[in-house]
């Protein structure tokens, strides 16, 4: 997640393959390793699309051509840089656009503060009501050369409790196994798929050295997880239809967008919403539109809740569940793919923290179960009031919300990941002896038995209440050609992203299909939805539990990374084969792997 909320600013450029976007990986959404951005995309640039498409396809710069180079015959990569999550050129707040919050019971509050805000010659261009806190925030425009003296005068009005800047984020066993259709789930012959889960036998010939399985995916235990909806695997009296997921549970994902033509999402996506504040005028657009331009959204989709049984590419955590899907990140500069080969960011952008309270609500409000929040910043000095009270407010609706830790290596959690309620996910990857790994405490791993370690990018926060636990996210060291995939996060990406014209279809893709993409990305931003999927799965099998009680089963249940920290990994590694067995009350949990 470098700076956690960039959308995943990682265009590769012609030598080093990029994908716009912001970090999500090691970069900026994230989740996809990706360098710092220059200031030629930073907030407030003329050419920024603040506005959210108007179609599906959204606009002509969809399909911009990009002369970057792909590796080998595999997907699209990110290219790794563990910078700071917040660097010189990326502002985390915006003086120009004033968050007034006020308490809702403060009678005559509201008259009060408009007096004020008109004398100040500012204008409220957004109002946020949060139901279930009793708070309220108003979003005003003013002058940025007195923004500190306004924002002074703010303070003093009855019933106004902080004003702060508008801020920015950046994109950051028991039972057998059940086997599905789709065949990177499978694991194609020569390769290290189906991975490790408990009972199978190590892989030959070694990893890497063909098409590997998502080792992710299988590293959680999720088909045995899955085992439990299958009549002939469940033991008697725990066998539960629920246990694949359900479609009537939901999650959303508050990103870059989705692109909701891609088959792996077509029938998973049953809403969609898109909210860009213009951070110039203060002037917040929205459409139910939410075209894919960077990437970053659609890969976490589909690591979520990618389409399962459906004989192509991948499978998510969720299984059968839903997805709602918000976009908040605007739409990269115009000329940007131009620029890549001398500004690998160029086509990087930031999201408002009003936008993304916007999606929050909106999710919450259009029946989410579950929020995925694979974005980030600094959460120093406490997170944006727009983003904690949207948080808080999902919380108290009883919604299970989980974000990304952070990318920037460092011990303390990035926003909202901090927020009080919320469950931070982290990073975990492989190391299986090949040279290409960046495992190094220990004995790194062998293609015969594999070490599962946290890398360094991967943030924590020993003694946060809100510090959860580790899924896999990947490491890899470079880029180069025959970097081996294990190191990586292998799902979809988006076929409308910058550079779309080098989407890389699922090798077993029939002749001619079209929106097939996939992508090799790593960060939190791709552990991040592990933790959502495995979360949904469990509300599907008891729809009753509070969000407390989820994040319990999966800290209780998470297994113990045994070369790590405690500190590091928090509760562990997601296992949802584990908190799925416990949640259905079988005694006979399973092992640790």
């Amino acid at each position: 997640m470098i700076s956690a909320r960039t959308a995943l600013a990682a265009l590769l450029s012609a030598s080093l393959l990029v994908a716009c976007g912001g970090g999500g990986g090691i970069g900026n959404i994230l989740g996809g390793l990706s360098p710092t951005p220059s200031p030629t995309s930073t907030p407030g640039s003329t050419n920024v699309g603040y506005s959210c498409p108007s179609s599906v396809n959204g606009t002509s710069t969809v399909r911009m051509a990009a002369s970057l180079a792909s590796f080998g015959s595999d997907a699209i990569r990110r290219a790794p840089a563990k910078a700071s999550s917040q660097s010189s050129t990326q502002p985390s707040t915006l003086p120009g656009l004033l968050e007034v919050v006020r308490s809702s019971a403060a009678t005559g509050a509201r008259g009060t503060l408009s007096t004020a805000i008109a004398h100040a010659g500012g204008n409220v261009t957004q109002r946020f009501t949060f139901a279930h806190l009793g708070t309220s925030i108003e979003v005003v425009a003013v002058n940025p050369a007195k923004s500190a003296a306004i924002a002074a005068q703010m303070r003093l009005v009855p019933g106004v409790t902080n004003v702060v800047p508008m801020g920015l984020r950046y994109t950051q066993s028991v039972l057998g196994p059940v086997t599905t259709n789709d065949p990177y789930f499978q694991g194609f012959p020569g390769s290290a798929a189906p991975y490790y889960e408990a009972g199978n036998p190590a892989p030959s010939p070694a990893p890497g050295t063909s098409l590997p399985g998502q080792w992710d995916m299988h590293a959680i235990s999720l088909g045995h997880a899955w085992a439990y909806a299958n009549a002939s695997e469940a033991p008697a009296g725990y066998l539960n239809a629920s246990a694949m997921g359900t479609s009537s549970v939901r999650v959303a994902i508050v990103d870059t967008g989705a692109d909701v033509t891609h088959p792996e999402l077509q029938s998973k996506v049953v809403y969609t919403h898109c909210f860009i504040t213009d951070i110039n005028s203060g002037v917040q657009s929205s459409s139910n539109y939410v075209t894919d331009l960077d990437g970053h959204g659609t890969d976490v989709a589909g690591i979520a809740a990618a389409d399962v049984n459906n004989s192509l590419g991948f499978v998510g955590a969720g299984g059968n569940v839903s997805l709602i899907v918000e976009r908040v990140f605007p739409s990269p500069p115009s000329n940007c793919v131009s620029q890549l080969s001398s500004n690998p960011q160029a086509c990087s952008t930031s999201a408002s923290t009003a936008d993304i309270a916007s999606g929050i609500d909106d999710a919450v409000a259009n029946g989410a179960k579950v929020v995925n929040l694979s974005i980030g910043a600094s959460c120093a000095g406490g997170d944006d009031p727009l983003e904690a009270n949207a948080v808080a407010n999902a919380l108290a609706a009883n919604v299970v919300v989980v974000a990304a830790s952070g990318n920037s290596g460092g011990s303390a959690l990035d926003a909202p990941a901090c927020d009080t309620g919320v469950i931070a996910v982290g990073a975990s990857a492989l190391s299986d002896g090949y040279p290409t790994g960046t495992y190094s405490s220990g004995a790194p791993g062998t293609s015969g038995a594999p070490v599962e370690y946290v890398p360094s990018y991967s943030n924590y926060q020993a003694g946060s209440t809100t510090w959860g636990l580790v899924a896999p996210g990947g490491d890899p060291a470079n880029v180069g050609p025959g970097v081996d995939d294990l190191h990586w996060i292998e799902n979809i990406y988006s076929s409308t992203a910058m550079g779309g014209a080098t989407c890389t279809p699922d090798f077993e893709a029939p002749s001619g299909s079209q929106g097939d993409c996939r992508i090799l990305i790593a960060g939190t931003s791709q552990a991040t939805p592990h933790v959502s999927g495995a979360a949904a799965l469990l509300l599907s099998v008891n729809p009753n539990l509070n969000p407390t009680q989820v994040r319990n089963y999966l800290c209780s249940d998470a297994y113990t990374l045994p070369t790590v920290s405690a500190a590091a990994q928090g509760c562990g590694r997601l296992d949802i084969y584990r908190a799925m067995a416990d949640v259905l009350g079988d005694p006979n949990l399973p092992p640790a792997q």
